[in-house]
């Protein structure tokens, strides 16, 4: 089980909350935009809180670019950001090589602001779920092994939409092809903004095996919203949730292995192995149970070049954890929990009124450290091969087709 909380360095209302879930509450870990306003403020943040797992929220929707805005003129608009036309912008970037060249500039500038902290890198996910764009995606894959990626969100929600479905499952092979450790389930793309305590303590009641991610957007309460995009969020009331005790009992009562990405699929946890066998995303339930499909083998077609280093993953040795946690071999004597507490088990430890507090994490006395964006990035990056060679699926920007944030 991973507790996430997406947009840190966002704003400050939304550093303090993180801070707050995280040394009073439930929160396990944390998604960084490294070129936010308060991008400084969270990493000083961080560092004095340093079992807060962070990862890179890769920002390419809905914000601004690290590099400057001349440098990459085909992605922004007149103001200098990000557009929101995600299935515009979804287009261009599948079918025009410029525009691609400069998406893996920023890209990679975006992997190099973020190892310029010096936080180590918990897991990469992008703002919005654009890295389901398998574009975008294969340029992460070449790149962000470079910078130590080891695991990547898979926003595959129960009850997704039939239409964004292969796209999720294209996601998922890939991941595993390249070796790269992934969550099973997330809770809160529909219910973004708006993950309170009553909602919270539903989805732990309707938990499945594998490992589930639930994420949120929280923040101290703020005299104005935090974005125009997020005004109907609930930012406080999805704080008073990850400080909820009922939702701590719960967790408790649940017993499942808990912490980032790296706690939980890659540090020898009963649940970084998969010994389930494979089902179609089709076959998910309401109430989902472990899922995983083959690799396919029209997938290798997907890797950006012969030199990628995604596509050299596959060739992981047996003890590269990130390789274990995304093996599917019937024989693994791995260990999904099959006997996770059922609901039952999370209501009575709701209703019994724990109020258990977790100690404060250690507190060092670093001072803030401003981000290093850097003043260039390579230039030789490799655009990504034709779209037509690479195998991917025409209108490669099928699961942009609505806004998820």
């Amino acid at each position: 089980m991973i507790f996430t909380a997406d947009d840190f360095g966002l704003h400050a209302a939304v550093n303090e909350g993180v801070e707050l879930a995280y040394r009073d509450g439930v929160l396990n870990a944390t998604s960084l935009m490294v070129s936010a306003p308060a991008a400084a403020d969270a990493v000083a943040r961080a560092r004095r809180l340093p079992g807060l797992r962070v990862g890179l929220h890769l920002v390419l929707a809905d914000g601004a670019p690290t590099l400057s805005p001349a440098a990459v003129p085909a992605l922004v608009d007149a103001h200098g950001r990000f557009s929101d036309d995600m299935v515009g912008n979804g287009v261009r970037f599948f079918f025009l090589p410029h525009v691609r060249r400069q998406l893996a500039a920023e890209i990679r500038a975006q992997f190099e602001a973020f190892a310029a902290t010096g936080l180590p890198l918990d897991h990469v996910n992008c703002h919005k779920h654009f890295h389901l764009h398998p574009t975008i995606l294969s340029l992460i894959l070449q790149i962000g092994r470079q910078y130590g990626m080891r695991a990547i969100r898979l926003p595959l929600e129960a009850g997704a939409p039939w239409w964004l479905r292969p796209w999720l499952l294209l996601l998922r092979r890939r991941l595993r092809a390249a070796g790269i450790a992934h969550n099973d389930y997330v809770v809160g793309i529909e219910s973004s903004g708006a993950m309170d305590e009553a909602a919270v303590l539903a989805a732990l009641s309707r938990l499945g095996s594998g490992v589930t991610e639930i994420y949120f957007h929280p923040a101290v309460a703020s005299a104005a919203p935090i974005t125009s995009t997020m005004s109907d969020y609930r930012h406080a009331d999805e704080l008073a949730a990850l400080l909820s005790p009922r939702v701590r009992a719960a967790l408790d009562a649940l017993a499942l292995p808990r912490g980032g990405f790296t706690d939980v699929l890659l540090s020898g946890s009963p649940l970084s192995r998969r010994a389930e066998p494979p089902q179609p995303i089709d076959a998910i339930p309401a109430h989902h149970t472990h899922s995983d499909a083959p690799s396919n083998p029209a997938h290798h077609a997907n890797t950006d070049a012969p030199s990628d280093l995604a596509h050299h993953a596959n060739a992981d040795t047996p003890g590269d954890p990130a390789h274990r946690a995304n093996t599917d071999a019937p024989g693994d004597p791995a260990a999904v929990r099959a006997d996770v507490a059922r609901p039952q088990d999370a209501i009575a430890a709701m209703s019994s009124g724990s109020d258990a507090q977790r100690a404060p994490a250690p507190v060092r006395a670093d001072g803030a450290v401003p981000l290093r964006v850097p003043a260039s990035t390579r230039g030789d990056i490799a655009a990504p091969h034709d779209a037509a060679a690479a195998g991917e699926p025409a209108g490669g920007t099928g699961p942009l087709g609505r806004a998820v944030r």
